[in-house]
């Protein structure tokens, strides 16, 4: 639909126009994930077979149903991120993600929350925030077909924003954590 999620291509593509031909195009990424609603597996995907050494990534910043007014642009994000993005983005509404699961894998429950991409880069502990401006009433209906052009800018600019803050902090890669969470340090 429009907004879920053209709105969040559209904001990925400009930051992709945005970083082309600059030195931030050789220290960014710019994926489009899908099949989130049948378990993120777009994402985790990525996630497991990419070739880049995830522990190198500094945040990955997801944008979901960027295009229409439901609520203000917010962010939920990991917490060695928040500081980073209230300082980069003053006064960015902030959410708590809703929980994946409650389901037991490995004799313990999940801790990972986030319904969107997101989820599938915390799970390995790699920080992320996930821009959203909340469920409209034609989420999931064919009546998806709008979007404000103007609101998806201007969570490109947030996104934009927050990835020079991550770019520009302080960097101690982390140890890859695994899908299972065994490998945790």
């Amino acid at each position: 639909g429009a907004n879920d999620n053209a709105s969040g291509v559209l904001a990925v593509l400009d930051l992709a126009r945005r970083a082309a031909g600059t030195p931030d195009a050789e220290r960014g990424w710019f994926a489009l994930f899908d099949a989130a609603e049948f378990g993120l597996n777009g994402s985790r995907q990525f996630v497991r077979a990419y070739a880049y050494p995830m522990e190198q990534t500094r945040a990955m910043i997801n944008l979901d149903m960027v295009g229409v007014s439901a609520q203000p642009l917010g962010v939920a994000a990991t917490e060695d991120l928040l500081p980073l993005i209230r300082a980069a983005r003053p006064g960015l509404r902030e959410f708590e993600d809703e929980a994946q699961s409650t389901r037991e894998t490995f004799g313990r429950s999940l801790g990972t929350t986030g319904l969107s991409d997101h989820a599938a880069f915390k799970e390995v502990r790699i920080p992320a925030a996930f821009l959203h401006r909340g469920l409209d009433g034609h989420y999931h209906t064919p009546q998806d077909t709008t979007l404000t052009p103007a609101l998806v800018q201007d969570a490109a600019d947030a996104a934009w924003t927050i990835g020079q803050a991550a770019l520009a902090a302080p960097f101690t890669p982390r140890a890859e954590c695994g899908l299972t969470g065994r490998n945790c340090h």
